[in-house]
């Protein structure tokens, strides 16, 4: 399970923008060294990078989301306007394997909504077919903690309690 970190808010933004292969831009002073300090981890996060520049064929999409909607604040530059958005998405990519761990497929859950949820996904729901773990286990990394969560053997993938707005961002590859 992949528990919520110490960072940024804008760390799920980059998660799919990683996931999603658009550029990655600081929108922020970095003269600044109260912004440099509350989102350097998340900007100097190798493995984040590593995912946004590999292309294995194309780039993530999104493979599920809430039927339940979160209503978001400012989500047009109007100050008051309002937005509905699925309370959750789960994004993946694939990947080449070429990292240290071989990963196949990168994974992104993002809980949008307004209080803290566990998301999880099967993986049938993967795009092109789903994941067959090799061996029946799949190895996962923590992209935002930079560490190895281990084996999952079964059907799937459950997240730790996710704060609102943050994510999980993973990596999975055959054991």
């Amino acid at each position: 399970r992949a528990g919520p970190a110490p960072r940024s808010r804008r760390s799920r933004h980059v998660g799919a923008g990683c996931v999603g292969g658009r550029p990655l831009v600081l929108g922020f002073d970095r003269r600044n060294e109260t912004m440099v300090a509350v989102h350097w981890e998340t900007v100097t996060n190798r493995d984040a990078i590593g995912v946004n520049q590999e292309y294995a064929g194309h780039s993530g999409a999104q493979f599920a989301a809430s039927a339940k909607a979160a209503r978001l604040p400012a989500c047009d530059w109007k100050a008051g306007v309002f937005c509905e958005w699925p309370s959750w998405t789960a994004w993946s990519k694939p990947l080449s394997g070429t990292d240290a761990r071989g990963s196949r497929l990168a994974v992104l859950l993002m809980n949008n909504g307004n209080a803290p949820a566990e998301l999880s996904f099967a993986w049938a729901q993967l795009p092109r077919g789903g994941w067959r773990p090799g061996g029946g286990c799949t190895r996962v990394y923590d992209v935002w903690q930079r560490r190895s969560l281990g084996t999952v053997a079964g059907a799937g993938f459950t997240s730790a309690a996710l704060a609102p707005h943050d994510s999980a961002f993973i990596t999975l590859a055959d054991c």
